[in-house]
């Protein structure tokens, strides 16, 4: 009988919320952890911080490494956390998602295709537009979804994220997830759970519609975008394939705007010193210097220009937070 997968995804506050739920979970677990958490640093001082609390061996996943029950896999830095196969791990440089790299919607869509109903998702704390998407796959296909509660978390972006789209199964304090999980492992241990067929069908049943141009551009690759509407999530995926969700599309694009008009300013004053140069270089001819003098004024008014809109900050809506702070409602599965 195929164990069920338990996915887990955070990023800011992770290392804290992590620990206290593997140090709930008993050494007897009959399912496979996989974790992706985005943050800089080593895997190898997660791991060893994690081994601490948890009773269950606590590894930092490789290429094609065995998935076994009753263990806990980390994503390495950089590289996306998939599966081969139910029994296999995958890992591999593909392109960013909401910009990072690895992502939780890439373990979430592969936690959905190989394992179905037996795929267990739970998206703790953290601070980017990603894992919403990948939830929404895992309940899709009947899987389970667990949030923890954004009252909990020391960055609650990502799980009101997925609350917004995706209904979930569970919405818990972090303290409650460690048994609720060992609740729905058993759960799904003693449903009728049918084999899941990882063809190149179900692939690309994972695939978005890419037949819809917007006057998007990718923030990595600068490419053409198209919209992904991924239930009520909107999406947008470039022909390389980075993915991005609308609200990281968002909260990238103001620095990006900052990085292209500082590059403009950095232009229009190397303009400035060149209409100078010039200036001295033509000084015996009248005319020319006074064409000269006329573009340099040119270019000291455009830069002038363009220095004082920087300066000014930028309108950047924010999502409301949920209108209230009463504790939200736990579904049974």
């Amino acid at each position: 009988m195929r164990t069920p997968l338990i996915a887990i995804g955070t990023a800011g506050g992770g290392a804290r919320a992590l620990a206290t739920v593997l140090a709930g979970l008993p050494p007897d677990l009959r399912a496979a952890v996989c974790v992706v958490r985005i943050a800089p640093g080593s895997p190898d001082r997660l791991r060893e911080q994690l081994a601490r609390v948890s009773t269950l061996p606590v590894h930092v996943a490789a290429e094609r490494m065995p998935l076994l029950a009753g263990n806990v896999y980390l994503a390495p830095p950089d590289v996306h956390l998939g599966l081969h196969d139910a029994d296999t791990l995958q890992l591999d440089r593909g392109p960013h998602e909401n910009f990072v790299r690895p992502a939780v919607d890439r373990l979430f869509r592969a936690a959905a295709q190989m394992y179905g109903r037996q795929a267990i998702g739970v998206l703790l704390t953290g601070d980017y537009g990603d894992g919403a998407a990948g939830l929404h796959e895992i309940r899709r296909r009947g899987g389970i979804a667990i949030v923890e509660d954004p009252a909990s978390a020391e960055c609650p972006a990502m799980p009101r994220g997925a609350l917004e789209h995706v209904d979930v199964d569970h919405v818990l304090p972090l303290e409650r997830i460690a048994g609720c999980l060992q609740a729905a492992v058993q759960d799904r241990l003693d449903d009728d759970v049918p084999s899941i067929d990882a063809n190149i069908a179900s692939i690309r049943e994972l695939q978005p519609d890419l037949d819809r141009p917007v006057a998007l551009s990718c923030g990595e690759c600068g490419g053409a975008m198209r919209q992904i509407d991924v239930g009520s999530l909107v999406q947008f995926r470039c022909h390389i394939g980075h993915r991005a969700s609308i609200e990281a599309i968002a909260g990238q694009q103001i620095p990006a705007l900052e990085r292209a008009s500082g590059a403009l300013l950095r232009l229009f004053n190397e303009r400035v010193e060149l209409c100078r140069i010039m200036r001295r270089h033509v000084a015996a001819d009248p005319v020319a210097r006074e064409a000269w003098d006329q573009a340099l004024q040119m270019a000291q008014q455009r830069a002038e220009a363009l220095l004082d809109l920087l300066r000014e900050d930028w309108e950047q809506p924010v999502a409301p937070a949920p209108a209230t702070t009463m504790p939200l409602a736990v579904r049974s599965v």
